[in-house]
């Protein structure tokens, strides 16, 4: 459950406390064959009211969509406590779910809420005295173990559990709902009715372009920090990160850091090769960061429509694409389905996988196969050949994209790619064959800067020859 909400007790609602600590008391009973005193009770409800202020004590009730689902009670032992005590330790002392809340994740994140505030008191360790029907279940589930000790006051087994570093989850969020917009402008601004704002700029990104946020919350589910990234209109390859916060309290984590690369992680699948951010000369730890994370001062250009006046450009290339060469039976496989989902385009017929394992065998000096992958996974397939011709002229002989990296930079890579490799192999000029008809392939060598040097008619299309010199 992810709607809890966690309150002190009141004057306007310690009735519903003392309620809630009668039914309590009266399903104890029930399990122990026991009668509990009905004034002594009362007694000890105001008295936990009364102190719930006091260094290391925590009493919240816990709401679900308006309506309490149960409440939660701990403290910190000290030395001076009476009865049985384990100084230093944080204590659960009463814990209630309703019944209609169990069973939905609303005793977890109560226990959740009241260890994160242990951890902050210093606590290394919680403990209590464990119910034997409902109780000892659900806190076995929850990681407790028994000691082996018998409490004096109640005669109930005793269960002890280290208190863990604090688990900072990460979510990437291509949308936002109200509750998330929210908790993050009340981590932001300390404002939540500023969530309009945010969900505005999601509103705008996602209709213009894209956007996404990367959010890291606490184990309570509060927002701790927050990353907005934006494309860019123009270049749907070049991305803006911003609004990039942790609350101070947890700086120095590292959370900044692994919020980014979460972005960098989504980004890489929607095909970003650039990143760019805006700094303000003055905010000293902001360069620091960029410098760390592998940003690199640029001149100045805007994006979009943001208003950066003033500020400093940074930008990051993201290594998206590689080439491997192709080699074996594995990779003819790959290269048969992508240059089958080709190869109507390419008005070629389907070629099998063992005509293209004969062809990566044959070792033919005069060219060369490549995998081009976007991380492991390989997305085109090129082929260079006139290695062995003894001019200045090398051609890119076919040259085959998966229909899911099409117009996502894997193209560009593989022309560049082949570009170097020529360059390499003593080469000044590159031709490249397609025909008329197949339109983004003449876009893609137009937009890589070739020109077109020859036509010739085929029997079912016209042939076009592409030029380029390398520099």
């Amino acid at each position: 459950m992810n709607n809890l909400i966690f309150t002190g007790v009141t004057k306007e609602n310690c009735s519903e406390f003392h309620r809630l600590m009668q039914q309590y008391a009266k399903e104890l009973d029930e399990h122990q064959n026991r009668t509990t005193d009905i004034e002594m009770l009362r007694k000890w409800t105001n008295r936990i009211i009364e102190r719930q202020s006091e260094c290391g004590w925590h009493l919240n009730l816990c709401y679900s969509d308006g309506t309490v689902a149960g409440f939660l009670f701990g403290r910190i032992d000290i030395s001076e406590d009476k009865g049985f005590t384990k100084a230093g330790l944080g204590c659960i002392v009463e814990f209630y779910v309703i019944p209609e809340f169990r069973g939905k994740g609303c005793g977890r994140e109560m226990f959740l809420h009241l260890q994160a505030m242990f951890r902050k008191d210093g606590a290394k360790k919680i403990y209590l005295a464990a119910d034997p029907v409902t109780g000892k279940p659900f806190w076995e589930a929850m990681g407790f173990i028994r000691t082996g000790e018998i409490s004096s006051e109640n005669g109930q087994a005793i269960y002890e559990k280290a208190i863990p570093d604090e688990f900072i989850s990460f979510s990437v969020r291509e949308l936002i709902d109200v509750e998330t917009a929210r908790k993050i402008a009340q981590a932001q601004w300390n404002d939540s009715e500023q969530y309009n704002g945010i969900v505005h700029f999601a509103f705008g990104g996602k209709i213009k372009t894209d956007c996404f946020n990367v959010i890291a919350q606490n184990e309570t589910g509060d927002v701790v920090g927050r990353l907005f990234c934006l494309q860019n209109a123009e270049n749907k390859r070049l991305w803006y990160y911003g609004d990039l916060f942790v609350v101070s309290e947890y700086r120095r984590r590292h959370i900044a850091q692994r919020m980014l690369e979460f972005a960098e992680n989504v980004l890489f699948d929607k095909g970003c090769n650039t990143l760019r951010c805006y700094v303000e000369p003055e905010n000293e730890a902001s360069l620091a960061f960029q410098a760390k994370t592998g940003f690199t001062e640029r001149p100045y250009q805007s994006f979009n429509e943001l208003i950066n006046d003033g500020q400093l450009m940074f930008e990051k290339e993201l290594s998206t694409f590689n080439a491997a060469e192709a080699h074996g039976k594995i990779a003819a496989q790959y290269i048969a389905a992508i240059f089958g989902s080709n190869a109507e385009a390419l008005h070629s017929r389907i070629i099998p996988c063992s005509e293209w394992c004969s062809l990566l065998s044959s070792d033919d000096p005069d060219e060369k196969h490549f995998l081009i992958r976007k991380g492991a996974v390989p997305c085109a397939y090129l082929k260079v050949n006139g290695l062995e011709s003894g001019d200045e002229t090398g051609w890119i002989s076919m040259l085959a994209v998966a229909p899911t990296f099409q117009r996502k930079g894997a193209g560009i890579y593989a022309v560049q790619f082949a570009e170097e490799f020529l360059r390499s192999a003593g080469k000044s000029c590159v031709k490249i064959h397609t025909t008329e008809d197949n339109l983004p392939a003449g876009s893609l060598y137009e937009k890589c800067g070739y020109t077109r040097c020859d036509f010739a008619e085929l029997h079912n299309s016209s042939k076009l020859t592409f030029m380029k010199q390398l520099l």
